[in-house]
């Protein structure tokens, strides 16, 4: 196969689109290269997502970007999600959002509406007019006839459906999740009930299944890393009993920036607590056992088969979640149902993840849907428009809960907020003592102890702030679980303030603390994993270990522009971060955090 064999290895290559008439043929092969990004009929399919690798290869941002920052935001300006197969990171963000669609009504028409727009975008970016009036055709003819029960026979169907899920564009991102809801609930359904069916049919309990497949260096490093913990796979996974054909699928190729490797699947049928996976017969009585995406594994093995010149990687299908997170799971679906706002808690959940300028669409849908929690929506946005620089539309918002629900505990703690960035700390101090004489046993105190911490640190009164930083973490254990985000974020705080006072070994156990509580529950790239780097790159700077100091300094920044630079270049947390390395390559000492932003 040439592509495999002399196009793949080339350098100068960077990505490969195949243009076919038969894209299940083209497939079988294409799976097994690292390059090939799209293989499909339609050239007009192909072309788009050209363009789309185009808009999103950093390179090219950096080169031709001009776009001036708005005074708002909108979905086109999200963040976008890099393409990775396999991440270490915490799914627990994921697993929500999924679960909160599971919960969505059926009656609620904009599933389908939603699916409706989304499809026909996709297909409108077709050149071949008859191909699209097909695709069109199918489209419109799944929308009078589908039902949850044929949703795995579309799947197996080359249909504009197929081209869809098999695109990386929209795969298992948390926006396309949302767009395709209506599908991949009844996907999920459906294949939870062929699971059920195959485990107990199948002869035995246990179940070896193959995947030949080809690993960039980074994703191979990351498997050698990773041996003996847990992968999430981002794809739907197919699998297969035949060994032969797995092994088939790596063979052939002489591209040297890719490793040929061999998965050998084992499944315990007694296994619970997993996303499902069932056995999936084509047209063609090919058979597969599909794997639903986000599906986690634990790597067991790693060895090198040198007759063969492949590696054979064991892995084994484990619980969905962690031990350690089942309460913080479950602390997190109970809240955010009760919200009994989909739009809403899908916002908090992508704010949670630390992606917020997707979040914002979906608080702006929740703002003007009819909600029993209004006011919660109308906080959130406000809070959000404060986190990102727009005080303005922050205080709009605030004033119009406020005349809501003017005794909300929530909104009058957001109040104080906005009057301490407005440098109104006196009226600030006032509600907020008021506040913790008429609410002590609330959850929302260790919000009110916070603010006075920052206030005190900015009086100068170092161990007047330990002390409400310390009751706000004792009062954070009343009310969440132990490896909460808001927990970490108390460590944080805490190092910024033994930092001031130039007590190095304290700071850095903070520090230390919160990055063992985030690597629990929170992505790598999370902000609020930033704000631990800029914490450990005071430590080094203190310590004299200048470059570890700009290391860290560097990863934190990394973290922001792709957090916040959507929302502005001039975001005050990446201006924050670009001062302080510029203060290092000065030789300056790094001074304490003393944004608010810093500490909330």
């Amino acid at each position: 196969m040439i592509v495999k064999s002399e196009l793949e290895p080339l350098s100068q290559i960077a990505d490969i689109y195949v243009y076919c008439m038969d894209e299940a043929k083209h497939n079988k092969w294409a799976n097994s290269c690292n390059k090939v990004r799209n293989v499909s009929k339609n050239f007009g399919k192909i072309l788009q997502m050209i363009k789309y690798d185009l808009q999103n290869n950093p390179i090219v941002q950096m080169k031709t970007s001009t776009k001036t920052p708005t005074t708002d935001f909108n979905q086109q300006d999200a963040e976008k999600p890099k393409r990775y197969r396999y991440t270490t990171d915490n799914n627990v963000w994921d697993q929500l959002a999924f679960s909160l669609l599971l919960s969505q009504s059926s009656n609620d028409n904009s599933q389908q509406q939603d699916f409706y727009d989304f499809a026909k975008n996709f297909i409108s970016t077709g050149t071949n007019d008859n191909e699209n009036k097909q695709c069109l055709d199918q489209l419109n003819q799944f929308i009078e006839t589908f039902t949850p029960e044929q949703s795995i026979f579309w799947y197996t169907k080359d249909t504009f459906l197929y081209d869809i899920l098999m695109s990386e564009m929209y795969s298992s991102d948390l926006d396309s999740l949302w767009h395709l809801r209506y599908y991949w609930t009844a996907f999920y359904t459906s294949l939870l009930d062929e699971h059920k069916k195959f485990v107990t049919e199948y002869p035995d309990e246990k179940l070896i299944l193959y995947h030949g497949t080809h690993l960039t260096t980074s994703e191979f490093n990351l498997m050698k890393k990773s041996l003996g913990q847990t992968m999430t796979f981002n794809k739907i996974y197919s699998t297969s009993y035949n060994l032969s054909q797995a092994l088939e699928l790596i063979k052939s190729n002489n591209n040297a920036q890719v490793t040929p490797v061999l998965m050998e699947i084992k499944v315990d049928l007694k296994l619970d607590e997993h996303l499902p996976y069932a056995e999936i017969i084509h047209d063609n009585n090919e058979r597969e056992i599909l794997f639903y995406f986000g599906s986690k594994f634990r790597l067991t093995k790693m060895e090198y088969v040198e007759h063969e010149q492949y590696w054979l990687i064991g892995i084994q299908l484990c619980q969905l979640l962690d031990d350690d997170v089942k309460e913080l799971y479950n602390y997190y679906e109970c809240t955010l149902l009760n919200l009994n706002n989909t739009a809403h808690a899908y916002g908090k959940v992508l704010c949670y993840k630390g992606l917020f300028t997707n979040a914002y669409s979906y608080f702006r849908l929740a703002l003007g849907a009819k909600t029993e929690q209004l006011v919660q929506v109308q906080c959130d946005l406000s809070e959000f428009y404060m986190r990102n620089g727009k005080h303005d539309r922050a205080l709009d918002l605030h004033a119009q809960a406020l005349d809501l629900e003017p005794d909300n505990l929530d909104v009058q703690i957001l109040g104080c907020y906005l009057s301490i960035l407005s440098r109104d700390l006196s009226s600030a101090e006032d509600l907020l003592e008021k506040i913790i004489n008429e609410h002590q046993n609330k959850r929302s105190i260790a919000k009110v102890y916070i603010a006075l911490g920052y206030i005190a640190l900015l009086d100068s009164n170092i161990q007047n702030a330990l002390h409400y930083f310390t009751l706000a973490k004792e009062s954070a254990k009343k009310f969440v679980p132990s490896n909460h985000p808001d927990c970490a974020k108390n460590f944080i705080r805490m190092g910024y303030a033994y930092y001031l006072t130039n007590n190095i070994m304290d700071a850095n156990e903070c520090f230390e603390n919160a990055y063992k509580l985030q690597k629990q529950c929170l992505p790598l790239s999370h902000p609020d994993i930033a704000k631990t780097y800029i914490g450990f790159a005071r430590i080094y700077s203190a310590n004299q270990n200048m470059k570890q100091a700009l290391n860290y300094l560097e990863r934190a920044l990394a973290i922001q522009i792709e957090r916040y630079s959507t929302v502005s270049s001039n975001h005050v947390e990446i201006f924050a971060t670009k001062s302080d390395i510029k203060n290092l390559e000065k030789s300056k000492p790094l001074r304490s955090r003393m944004q608010l932003l810093d500490y909330i």
